[in-house]
């Protein structure tokens, strides 16, 4: 949970920028309206500007509201994933970097890890993945007896100490790869046989 509330510390103040530059560009706007010489074209600039800005912190609440609400047992992973991930993006764009991330097509399996467990583990990974401004990938592939979560960089990253221990105490394996850390989670169903 320690590295949730870390990554959500890092995206409120990401949340923060989007809302300053909506403010900007409103109390521009208003003080143009305000003038009768101004002309109406001369203020579409500062109407997108804020309404991309404003999109921005949609869809980081939405992102936010996702991670608060609790997950179904057993757990599929790329609904864990994806708000998390877009939390994760905020603060890669933040440094200069970027996240990309491929879920693979078909009916997602669901993990016998819990909620909580794999939620923790996806945004540890992710966010020491992000923190060096550059360009992330993150891919889930499904194997007949797990979910694997792939995150590498363009450098080498690792995770904090015992972080990896506290990972796996949780029933989650943490693999080193090229450049990055694998998650690898039981499936459910490949846990029930």
């Amino acid at each position: 949970m320690y590295a949730l509330q870390r990554l959500t510390a890092a995206v409120a103040h990401e949340l923060r920028n989007p809302l300053n530059v909506v403010s900007l560009n409103l109390e521009v706007l208003r003080g143009r309206v305000s003038r009768a010489h101004s002309e109406v074209g001369s203020l579409t600039g500062f109407a997108e500007a804020a309404a991309a800005e404003l999109g921005v912190a949609i869809r980081l609440t939405d992102a936010l509201l996702a991670v608060a609400r609790p997950l179904p047992a057993p757990v599929e992973v790329g609904g864990a994933l994806v708000p998390i991930a877009t939390l994760a993006r905020a603060v890669a764009v933040a440094h200069g970097g970027s996240l990309a991330v491929t879920l693979p097509d078909g009916m997602p399996p669901k993990v016998a890890s819990g909620a909580d467990a794999v939620r923790g583990a996806l945004a540890a990974v992710l966010f020491e993945a992000v923190q060096g401004g550059e360009t992330v990938r993150c891919e889930a592939v499904y194997e007949p007896d797990a979910v694997v979560v792939e995150v590498a960089g363009e450098n080498e990253f690792v995770l904090p100490d015992g972080l990896a221990a506290s990972i796996e105490a949780c029933g989650i394996a943490v693999q080193a790869v090229p450049h990055g850390i694998a998650l690898r989670m039981p499936r459910h169903d490949a846990a029930t046989r």
